[in-house]
């Protein structure tokens, strides 16, 4: 019964982040784009990129800050927004670590699998950033209204930025 709970949750989390990449392919359709030699230099470095931020964004999160949210568990109990918050972002950083350490192979071998790995990493930095807004307003002592905002545009140009060196690169890559 779990197995196959487990398995309709992925294949529905799947075909949502499926269904928005086909809303975003028209999206960045209209931003510049990188001439066909730019495209295919773009997609021999991102295997790399993906690798070295993934092995960055590891150190980082099994480091100071991974030890004290893994200290913070039982202090998610009490409740504490700001606790849940970072435990929550910490979690969702994680898992986008580990999809762009797992997009490198495929990357290498210009299979659309990793390309799909890095989506869905963009996709959870998206999401790690408006948990760290919320939970930071619910706990009302992180940020003030204007962090809140500068936080947002930031998070928003970074998915601007990467979404469009990625989607540049999406015809490179085969299924």
């Amino acid at each position: 019964m779990y197995m196959e709970n487990t398995n309709q949750t992925k294949e529905s989390l799947l075909k949502h982040a499926h269904g928005l990449e086909a809303q975003l392919v028209p999206f960045f359709a209209k931003f510049p784009h990188i001439p066909e030699g730019g495209r295919k230099v773009l997609a021999d470095i991102i295997p790399w990129l993906a690798l070295i931020f993934g092995i960055l964004g590891l150190i980082a999160l099994l480091g100071a800050g991974g030890i004290m949210t893994l200290l913070a568990i039982p202090a998610l109990l009490t409740g504490n927004v700001w606790i849940i918050t970072t435990f929550v972002t910490t979690a969702i950083g994680l898992v986008a670590t580990i999809l762009q350490l797992l997009a490198f192979n495929p990357l290498k071998a210009r299979m659309k699998k990793g390309w799909n790995y890095l989506f869905y990493g963009l996709l959870l930095g998206a999401l790690s950033t408006v948990v760290s807004v919320i939970g930071g307003a619910l706990a009302a002592s992180i940020y003030s209204g204007a962090g809140a905002v500068s936080s947002l545009i930031s998070g928003a140009i970074g998915f601007i930025i990467g979404g469009w060196l990625l989607f540049e690169a999406r015809d490179q890559y085969k299924a």
